[in-house]
């Protein structure tokens, strides 16, 4: 009873003095008011990002700032990356979508942005990626929230950072966050930039790769889940890089020891990490296929020895080169360390273990298996490495190279032989068009016929044949073939042969005058104007042609024939 009277006074008392002072004659405020600013201004300045995250949905949505196309240059690249940061919320999506199909061309500026410090905290954009389930590892490089997944935890897991970030509704980002979302979205567009660029240019694959596994560890590894999937997004393109990468893993340095770690778990990913199965699938596409070979003999990854020395005797001669000089890399060089891991025991004792030999050994123990099969009177005796005195046995340490090189001279010396078998079989045949195709097979291996002017008469022979038969291209393709096999011996004679392969292709129907005139003006013999019909271009008869041909190289192999004949007389059998 008391506080009601207490509070009826109050009440009274209160209304007694607002009507003393009545309403006031100015309109006082308690807020400051922000300077004026004329049309033109208003109509130019960028909004704060306060105001644009409080437009509500029945607002008018500002046109872009941008052209929406992938930007091909940097002016477009520019004025994409502002809008992402800067414009309105709902020109966001549109400007991050062009950024990750940007062109190849404006992969500088796009690496630099990539690697770019950030200025925000990691606990925020832990913040900002914790509401689509980005998976952002702890100081000690664990994914909490993929551990639960795999242990059968409820919890959200994004798989797609970019278009998870970019179906956020804004009421999901407060206006302090803003920013870090902008960010995130940006960093997530440039990183499917990487990926886009690595495919439509794989020139630039290994660049890529490279930045994108410095991009893994730039913030405290906060964009490194998402890295991931951009290597990922490249595909087989990226193996060699990875390779190459994972060169370092026994570095002292711990950032370098663990970026290398990093590749390795990539290549794991891709299902390449095993080196037999990544060069398998990288054989159909013979630039990467060399290109992967020549990565395993930088990094010399032990269980690439036994691959590559399988590859030292591939029917391809560049193929077989590569894998001969990736191979000389183990056995060459330093000795290399046992990669070593500590173990823990039962009982709470420690020990150490090797894990992995080293590239020398592993590489050493598959040229001495494989030498002791094919050439048992090759292999040198066993040696050790250390002298009674402990100093190191450099005699000993080279057996590996010295092996390796026995036995490359061992395969060449066998591939000569059947090469030489070959060449006599396809030379011998009845059927012409038989011993070219072997002829052709003997070429392709890369095998320089040891008397190229059989197989020039051979290709000659065949030529005449198919132009009498109406296939003048098949015929000026084999004497091109004769020229390339002369142009060392016989220059004359093989350029002879061009001018006849010009004029033969000069034959071909539906040739439009022009090139017609332009094939005959290339081989010497341009008679007729360029204006003239194609029934008055007719080339000259071609059958005094070729036998002045036959007879040449009749006579070229009558005499090779007569000098060769005493050093194959004297060659052992």
């Amino acid at each position: 009873m008391i506080a009601r009277v207490r509070m009826g006074a109050v009440f009274g008392a209160m209304s007694f003095v607002t009507a003393c002072q009545g309403a006031p004659a100015v309109e006082v405020s308690t807020y400051t008011v922000k300077p004026t600013v004329d049309s033109d201004q208003q109509g130019n300045r960028r909004p704060d990002e306060a105001e644009v995250h409080r437009r509500g949905p029945l607002d008018p949505v500002p046109a872009p700032s941008f052209t929406p196309e992938p930007p091909e240059n940097p002016d477009q690249f520019a004025a994409l990356l502002s809008a992402v940061r800067h414009d309105a919320w709902e020109q966001i999506g549109l400007a991050a979508r062009n950024l990750a199909r940007a062109d190849p061309g404006v992969w500088d500026v796009v690496k630099v942005e990539l690697v770019r410090d950030r200025e925000a905290r990691k606990s925020d954009y832990r913040t900002v990626l914790d509401t689509i389930g980005g998976d952002v590892p702890n100081r000690y490089g664990h994914f909490a929230r993929a551990w639960k997944k795999a242990h059968g935890y409820s919890v959200r897991l994004s798989e797609d950072w970019f278009e998870d970030l970019l179906a956020l509704p804004s009421e999901k980002i407060s206006s302090p966050m803003l920013a870090v979302y902008r960010d995130c979205v940006l960093q997530a567009a440039l990183l499917r930039a990487a990926s886009h660029v690595a495919t439509a240019d794989p020139s630039r694959a290994g660049d890529v790769v490279e930045t994108l596994l410095d991009a893994a560890y730039i913030h405290h590894g906060t964009f490194r889940d998402e890295v991931g999937r951009a290597i990922v997004a490249i595909g087989t393109k990226a193996v060699p890089a990875l390779v190459r990468a994972s060169a370092k893993r026994g570095a002292e340095e711990a950032s370098v020891r663990r970026r290398a770690e990093y590749a390795l778990f990539n290549l794991d990913r891709l299902d390449q990490r095993d080196p037999q199965r990544a060069l398998t699938r990288a054989r159909p596409e013979l630039g990467r296929y060399l290109e992967l070979i020549d990565a395993y003999g930088m990094a010399r990854l032990p269980q690439a020895a036994p691959a590559l020395l399988a590859l030292t005797d591939d029917p391809v001669a560049r193929v077989r080169e590569q894998a001969r000089t990736a191979f000389l890399a183990f056995v060459v060089g330093d000795v290399g360390t046992t990669e070593q891991r500590t173990l823990r025991l039962l009982g709470g004792e420690t020990t150490t273990r090797a894990l992995l030999a080293a590239h020398r050994n592993v590489a050493a123990a598959a040229i001495l298996d494989q030498l002791a099969d094919a050439a048992p009177d090759l292999v040198e005796p066993r040696c050790s490495r250390y002298h009674r005195s402990g100093a190191r046995d450099r005699h000993c340490e080279a057996q590996p190279e010295r092996h390796t090189r026995a036995y490359f001279g061992w395969l060449d010396d066998q591939r000569r032989q059947r090469d030489a078998q070959a060449l006599a079989a396809a030379l011998n045949t009845k059927d012409p068009e038989l011993a070219v195709q072997q002829l052709d097979a003997l070429l392709a291996s890369g095998t320089a016929p040891p008397e190229p002017a059989a197989v020039v008469e051979t290709f000659v022979a065949r030529a005449q044949s198919e132009r009498d038969q109406g296939d003048p291209l098949r015929a000026a393709a084999l004497l091109r073939k004769s020229a390339m096999l002369l142009r060392s011996d016989d220059p004359g004679l093989a350029r002879r042969l061009r001018a006849s392969a010009l004029r033969l292709e000069a034959e071909a129907p539906d040739l439009p005058p022009s090139g017609r005139a332009m094939l005959l003006a290339a081989a010497g013999i341009a008679d007729e104007p360029a204006s003239a019909s194609p029934d008055r271009v007719r080339p000259r008869s071609f059958f005094p042609m070729f036998a002045s041909l036959l007879a040449v190289l009749a006579c070229v192999t009558v005499l090779g024939g007569v000098a060769a004949s005493p050093r194959r007389r004297a060659r052992p059998q």
